[in-house]
């Protein structure tokens, strides 16, 4: 059995071309990636520190025994 080698000849400018579309599609995957985790950030509370009692006691929950 003989085994055929396919070689893709393409021309210089076909390859810029080719790299300038896959650098604009990573640009713009990246661009919306970002925006999308500001969005998800924007909901995340300042401080996750239970809030301040006013009693000074910490509060009991006696439903559990």
């Amino acid at each position: 059995m003989s085994e055929t080698t396919v070689i893709l000849a393409i021309g210089p400018a076909a390859a810029e071309g080719i790299g300038l579309l896959i650098v604009v599609v990573l640009g713009i995957a990246t661009w919306l990636l970002l925006r999308s985790m500001n969005s998800q950030l924007r909901k995340v509370p300042k401080s996750f520190d239970p809030p301040a009692n006013t009693t000074g006691q910490a509060k009991r929950d006696d439903s559990r025994h």
